[in-house]
This record gives C-alpha cells, sequence and structure tokens, in this order.
C-alpha cells in the first residue's frame, strides 16, 4: 500500500537529478569552459548530493503517509501496528543497521550519526532476537510440561488425565498465537463469548468452552480444529492482512493484489489483501474481515456442523433440568416413565444435525410425551416432531413473503429410494443401487446449480416417508441443503418449484 504513495516521489526525484546532472555538465563546459572530466565530477558530485537531500525526506515522509493511510481498517492503535509491523523481523533491523554502517563510510556523510544509529538498529535487533528465541522456548516447554513424567504416568489419576479428550479444541501454528494473547493486542478470547450466545440462539445447543493450545507440527500461520480429539477442519491465516470474500454483488472484472484463497467457512473465493488494496476491495464489493473473525466465523460452522457429535447425554440432563423448574409435569411423565434420557438425547441429536433449534425444549418434550406413547423409535420420533415443529422450520427458510423455493422429487425417483429402504436390526436403512444414486445426485448437483445462479436458496421437497433417507443420500455432497417432507409444510406457506429431478431408470 505504501508503494503507491512512494512511487510518485522516487520517479519525480530521479528525474529531477538526472536533468540536474544533465544541465549542471553542460553548464560546465559550454559556460565555464571547463574540461569534460572536471565538469562531470564536480556537477555529478553535486547533482547527486542535492537528490539525496530532496529524495530521502521525501521518501520517509511518503512512507510514514502511507502508514497512516494503510492502517485505515487495522483496528489496532498505530503505535501497537508500528511495534509489531517494523520490529517484527530482526534480521530486517540487522540488515538495516550493515546499510548505515555502509552509508556513514561514504565521503562527506556524518559518520557519528549513521554509526549511533546503526548501533541503536542493531541493539533493537538483539533484543527482538532474544525475545524470538525467548518464545519459541517457551512454546517447547509448555509441550515438555503438558508431557506427564513417566513415574507420574504410574498413577491411575494421571493416566485418566492424559486420555481425557476435549469436546472442542483449537490448535494454532507460533505466528497465530497473538490471537489469543491480550498483551499483544489479540481479542480471540473475547469474541468467543458472543459466537457462544449466537449459536446457543440459533441452535438452543451450549456449546462447550474451547481448548486453545498451540501446535508445533503445524505450519506458523496454521490453525487446526478438533471434535473429540478428531481433526475436522484445517485453515490458514496470515496475520497482518485482511481477508476479502467475494460476494454475489462483487466487482470481480478488477483483480485484487494479493494471495487467493477461500474463505475456509464457507468455502467461497477470497483474496488476502494488506492496506490501501483492503479499501479498494471493500469499494469493489467485497466482504472485508480480520483474521480473528476469519478464525471465529469458521469455528462456529464447525460446531453447528457437529453440534449433534458435541451434545452429549449430560448436556441433555442439564438442559432437562432447567426446563423442569418450569414444567415439571411434562418431564415427569416423559422421563423415564415413556422414554429414556437416552432416547431423548436421540432426538435432539437428529434435530440438530439438520439445524433445527432445539431452543424450545418445553414444546419439544410435550410432543414427544404425546408421541412416544404410540412409537419409542428415535428416528420415527424425530420425522414426528420435525412436523410439530413446520412453523419454526419453514419461518427459517421463506422469504419475506412467504415462499420457500423447492426442487421436487420425480415420482418414480420417489418410488426407486422408497423401495430401496430396507429395515435391519440398527433400523431402516437405504440400500439404493449405486448407478440410480449418482444418477439422482448428479442430476440434483445441475438443479442446485442453476437454483443458486438464479439467486435461489433451494430446498429439496420430498414425501414423508423417504425424506430421511434423502437427506442421508445427499448430505455427503450437499452437506448444507435442506431436505423437507410435505408434512412440514406450515400452513400459509407458499411453494415455488424452480426444478425437479428426473432420471432414465433402465428396462
Amino acid at each position: 500500500g505504501a508503494n503507491k504513495f512512494v512511487r510518485g516521489d522516487a520517479i519525480a526525484g530521479i528525474l529531477i537529478t538526472l536533468v540536474n546532472i544533465l544541465g549542471g555538465f553542460a553548464i560546465g563546459v559550454l559556460m565555464k569552459g571547463m574540461e569534460l572530466a572536471e565538469a562531470a565530477a564536480r556537477y555529478l558530485t553535486l547533482s547527486i548530493g542535492d537528490g539525496l537531500v530532496s529524495i530521502i525526506p521525501a521518501f520517509l515522509i511518503s512512507i510514514s503517509a502511507g502508514f497512516v493511510t494503510t492502517r485505515a481498517i487495522s483496528e489496532s492503535n498505530m503505535a501497537y501496528d508500528l511495534k509489531t509491523q517494523l520490529l517484527a523481523n530482526y534480521k530486517s533491523l540487522a540488515l538495516s543497521s550493515l546499510f548505515l554502517i555502509a552509508f556513514g563510510f561514504i565521503p562527506g556523510m556524518p559518520k557519528h550519526f549513521f554509526f549511533t544509529l546503526s548501533a541503536a538498529l542493531l541493539l533493537t535487533a538483539f533484543i527482538a532476537y532474544r525475545k524470538s528465541v525467548k518464545k519459541s522456548q517457551m512454546v517447547v516447554e509448555e509441550e515438555e510440561d503438558a508431557v506427564i513424567p513417566e513415574q507420574e504416568v504410574k498413577k491411575p489419576e494421571n493416566v485418566l488425565q492424559v486420555m481425557e479428550v476435549h469436546p472442542l479444541a483449537l490448535e494454532m501454528g507460533l505466528d497465530l498465537i497473538p490471537l489469543v494473547d491480550p498483551s499483544q493486542g489479540g481479542d480471540l478470547l473475547d469474541r468467543v463469548v458472543p459466537m457462544r450466545v449466537q449459536i446457543a440462539m440459533e441452535l438452543g445447543f451450549v456449546m462447550p468452552g474451547i481448548q486453545f493450545k498451540d501446535n508445533l507440527n503445524l505450519r506458523p500461520n496454521e490453525y487446526s480444529i478438533k471434535v473429540k480429539g478428531i481433526e475436522v477442519a484445517r485453515g490458514e491465516i496470515l496475520m497482518g492482512y485482511m481477508l476479502a470474500i467475494q460476494q454475489p454483488d462483487t466487482d470481480v472484472s478488477q483483480e485484487l493484489v494479493g494471495f487467493p484463497t477461500k474463505d475456509p467457512a464457507f468455502g467461497t473465493p477470497a483474496v488476502w489483501v494488506a492496506g490501501y488494496e483492503a479499501q479498494r476491495a471493500a469499494q469493489l464489493g467485497y466482504m472485508v474481515t480480520d483474521p480473528t473473525n476469519v478464525l471465529i466465523t469458521h469455528v462456529a460452522e464447525i460446531v453447528k456442523s457437529h453440534a449433534h457429535e458435541i451434545l452429549s447425554r449430560q448436556e441433555v440432563q442439564v438442559m432437562v433440568n432447567k426446563v423442569k423448574e418450569k414444567h415439571p409435569v411434562v418431564v415427569k411423565e416423559l422421563i423415564p416413565e415413556l422414554l429414556s434420557l437416552g432416547g431423548v438425547q436421540k432426538v435432539l441429536q437428529n434435530l440438530i444435525r439438520e439445524r433445527v433449534s432445539i431452543r424450545d425444549l418445553a414444546t419439544i418434550l410435550e410432543r414427544l410425551t404425546d408421541f412416544s406413547k404410540i412409537n419409542q423409535d428415535p428416528d420415527t420420533l424425530s420425522e414426528l416432531t420435525r412436523q410439530s415443529l413446520s412453523r419454526q422450520i419453514c419461518s427459517n427458510l421463506s422469504s419475506d413473503q412467504g415462499v420457500i423455493p423447492v426442487i421436487t422429487l420425480d415420482p418414480k425417483v420417489e418410488q426407486a429410494v422408497q423401495e430401496s429402504i430396507q429395515q435391519t436390526a440398527q433400523g431402516a436403512v437405504l440400500a439404493l443401487n449405486p448407478q440410480v444414486s449418482q444418477q439422482i445426485l448428479a442430476k440434483l448437483a445441475n438443479e442446485v446449480q442453476s437454483a443458486t445462479n438464479a439467486g435461489h436458496n433451494p430446498v429439496v421437497l420430498c414425501n414423508p416417508q423417504i425424506r430421511p433417507h434423502v437427506k442421508k443420500l445427499t448430505e455427503r455432497n450437499f452437506p448444507a441443503l435442506t431436505v423437507l417432507s410435505y408434512n412440514e409444510i406450515a400452513p400459509k406457506i407458499k411453494i415455488q418449484s424452480i426444478g425437479n429431478v428426473a432420471i432414465s431408470f433402465g428396462s
């Protein structure tokens, strides 16, 4: 960004210096009768000296203006930016010190000034180097401290400590540590609280705390998100840059200067940009966001996608106890008389797996009390509960006019799916011909792409008997695609058919 301010002054200064050299040489030879060598020596020295006197201050002022202007989007104060960006690399400081020493040996230059400034930079480089080494040692020591000595591992309680698996963990490379360190301006920990509130309001699920830790096996700018000890996502963040994420109305005809990538949370095309380019990206219609927000958004999406795995029986018990304070009758009638706590957990997991909010748990438990008197199969109860929550489900999918754009399934496709459902000891499973499955998914991909290009957020609509199986069939290729049954369409909601999945069946 600062280069845009420096470039014009630098070019103008060089041109002025060249004009001074040629003009002085001509005056010395033609007007003062000097020899060529004498004129060149005198006026070349004078012109270069004058050029340095004018160019160096202009260069410094331009860089300063560039720093001030290009940090407009940065949320930290200027002193912090200067400290972290100019003093981050001790090698650059040491190299600058050597250049100042070289300037000091130029004839006519103030040696004491350059040597003093060089010594100050060299001292700063040494301090930065010591801090860098100390930081690396501290990380290594933390890793070593995390390993319990062999004699301590023999104790049963310490073995259990080693085996403990945290529900949600975020591991980061060394360059990302400042994001969680308040002393370095990091506010990631502060942003976790609003994220937990948002997820609780959206899904009715209180996510557990996040375990933050560094990982020397990751690249310095890399992070890993783990659910119950298993990595489920990985991404990269460029510190000191902003992520410009492409939007539907973004002007992509003008290319951004930066590092092309994809938004880790949604896979949208994006570019890591800095300074002035971030302002330009915002003007072109990109959504510009800081590294902390990129990371917190990715974690939030992972939590929503894996909430059904994180929701444990213990957490369900806590939620049920909370409902029991105001609705003791419904809880007493349902658990354990009609349905076990594990059965309730399974139903809640099925709901939030498809991002159906369980915030109104009292209503869900009342419906389960009614339905479980007839059927106690968790999958069947989940479908019946979804139907009773039709107004809530449709309100999140419909437009302001109460219209839901849907992609329907051809009757022959629905029949093929229905006939492929088999009952097993573990419940109903779909045993659809692989070739037919591929044809359905390929046709559905075309319909979804067409609907998305037209500005719709499509929903698949099918009959209630096959809805859960269609969802399982499509969730690997289309994890965010919602599948509804006809019984889940609330009154006053209008359906707009924007596509149909039909395939040819062999004779």
